[in-house]
């Protein structure tokens, strides 16, 4: 999973995934290990099919928890103004996260 989680934030590319019996369609930024020592994956979620109402938002995914992970034929800019580079719930260095630039 790591592999396509970092494939899909390489290329900037909308992923999809099960989590807590729902699909979650997310941008991808960064996979690292929690200060809980879990891995996590970093996104911006733009769909949850648990919520009534679209409410996107910067959300921390536990990696044990995420299955079925398919990369879309969907990409996005990789810029979001409320990004933040240091990440306190995460361990540096990273797994892998998206450029800058």
């Amino acid at each position: 999973m790591d592999r396509i989680i970092c494939e899909a934030i390489k290329n900037k590319q909308i992923i999809i995934f099960e989590y807590d019996n729902g699909i979650r369609t997310v941008e991808p930024f960064r996979l690292g290990i929690s200060t809980q020592n879990n891995k996590v994956l970093r996104a911006f979620q733009l769909k949850n099919s648990n919520e009534s109402f679209e409410k996107q938002n910067w959300r921390l995914f536990d990696l044990s928890k995420i299955h079925r992970t398919q990369l879309t034929l969907n990409y996005f800019s990789g810029l979001r103004h409320d990004f933040g580079y240091e990440d306190t719930a995460m361990i540096r260095p990273y797994i892998c996260e998206i450029t800058r630039y």
